[in-house]
C-alpha cells in the first residue's frame, strides 16, 4: 500500500464525511469523491493542501429531511449557477475552498 496515495471514496453520509476529510486531513489524502452529499454551507473551508475532488450529485439528493422538486439533469447547468439551489451552494463551497475552476 503506498501511504502517499491514500483516496477516499463515499456516498451519502459517506460523502458528507469525504468532504470532512478533505479539509481536516488533506495533507494525508490524494483525492476524494463525494457522491450525493457534500456541505452544503455558503462559507469558504481552508483544507491544509487543495485536493483533487470530483462530486456527483442526482436529481433526488435533497439532503436532510429528503424533500423537495426534482431536479431534472437538463437543468443542472442552470441549478449549479442559480443561487439557492443546493447544487448551487455545494459548488460553490467547492470551487471556493478548493479554488477549482467555475467552469
Amino acid at each position: 500500500m503506498d501511504k502517499n496515495r491514500v483516496y477516499f471514496v463515499g456516498f451519502s453520509n459517506g460523502g458528507q464525511m469525504c468532504a470532512k476529510l478533505s479539509i481536516q486531513m488533506s495533507d494525508k489524502i490524494a483525492a476524494i469523491f463525494e457522491s450525493a452529499s457534500s456541505f452544503s454551507f455558503d462559507t469558504t473551508f481552508i483544507p491544509i493542501r487543495k485536493l483533487p475532488i470530483l462530486f456527483q450529485i442526482r436529481n433526488a439528493d435533497y439532503g436532510p429531511g429528503g424533500s423537495g422538486l426534482e431536479l431534472l439533469l437538463a437543468n443542472l447547468q442552470v441549478a449549479l449557477k442559480t443561487p439557492g439551489f443546493k447544487p448551487h451552494t455545494i459548488s460553490q463551497t467547492l470551487i471556493k475552498s478548493f479554488d477549482l475552476n467555475p467552469n
